[in-house]
């Protein structure tokens, strides 16, 4: 069964991209894991090398220890058996990377997926299915998959900031998903959600961040325009987000009261916010996020026509 001590766990990332490293960082910046405890299975040495250095560069910052990640390919000996499994990469090649490395997914392990557009039913029964465990070189099928947790992971962790989603399949436990919940806990929040939500978590959480950054770029554009310097535009934009951000989490501020006060009658802000609300503003956000929702449907569409993933 699953410890929820994760000092005292092993991980095993299949992909060392990214996401995979952003996780490892959290892990071993918050003193959670051990970066012994760590593995990541990758197709480039190369990577996988810089890879190890980036993360054994945090843990020495943090723990002032000489540790460090352990990488492999798949065809290497010696890969552990971890308790934990995370298939961390593109939804492309998550056939490809399951099938190579199913013997690495011990039948009692937790596997947690963070690829998009895969659900919990084809992750599960493709686990089960006999000539994947052919394939990767397992001689007979496992008497069960392992059991599963799916997870949006939030895209903001660095910052500390921002949710990452989890949806557990109904055989994993309460002490997997208060695992799982520790885990991404390093990221930031953690909420649960019904996989039906995903698309939508994905279009409006995940991509939230992406809306924030072209808001600021365009007020860093006007800030110039209006005569500032870039740098300075810059500044004073990021500042009035960190300032209302902290506001709004804080206080528990509603955005349309706090507002109101802001626009008092013939002021500067209530122009610039008719001249704003002259403008498709609102509505163009609203269609931003239902453009997002359907392409991750239609993402998981592409996925689960792949003939692996037995539907």
């Amino acid at each position: 069964m699953i410890n929820n001590k994760l000092t005292e766990r092993s991980l095993l990332f299949l992909g060392g991209g990214r996401m995979a490293a952003g996780i490892i960082r959290g892990l071993l910046e918050k003193h959670l894991m051990p970066a012994e405890r760590i593995a990541v299975i990758g197709r480039d040495r190369t990577h996988l090398a810089a890879l190890q250095k980036q993360v054994e560069v945090q843990e020495q910052a943090a723990l002032q220890k000489q540790s460090a990640v352990r990488v492999f390919t798949a065809g290497d000996s010696g890969i552990p058996r971890c308790d934990a499994v995370i298939l961390a990469v593109p939804p492309q090649a998550a056939s490809e990377a399951l099938a190579e490395n199913r013997k690495h997914i011990p039948e009692d392990a937790l596997l947690i997926s963070v690829c998009a557009g895969i659900t919990i039913a084809a992750l599960t029964q493709t686990l089960g299915d006999p000539q994947v465990a052919d394939a990767s070189g397992s001689l007979a099928a496992p008497a069960a998959p392992p059991r599963i947790i799916r997870v949006m992971p939030n895209t903001l962790g660095p910052s500390g900031h921002g949710f990452s989603a989890i949806c557990p399949a109904p055989d994993a436990s309460e002490e997997d998903i208060a695992f799982a919940e520790t885990l991404f806990g390093c990221l930031g929040k953690v909420c649960r959600i019904r996989e039906e939500q995903f698309d939508a978590f994905t279009a409006f959480s995940c991509t939230g961040p992406a809306y924030v950054l072209e808001f600021t770029r365009a007020m860093i554009q006007a800030g110039m325009q209006a005569g500032f310097t870039e740098s300075d535009a810059r500044a004073f934009a990021v500042e009035n987000l960190l300032g209302t951000g902290g506001i709004l989490l804080n206080e528990g501020e509603d955005p349309a009261a706090m507002l109101d006060r802001m626009c008092t009658p013939g002021g500067i802000t209530l122009t610039s916010m008719e001249t704003l609300a002259s403008q498709p503003f609102a509505e163009s956000i609203g269609r931003a996020v239902q453009a997002g929702i359907r392409r991750a449907g239609e993402m998981e569409s592409d996925v689960s026509s792949d003939p692996f993933f037995l539907q």
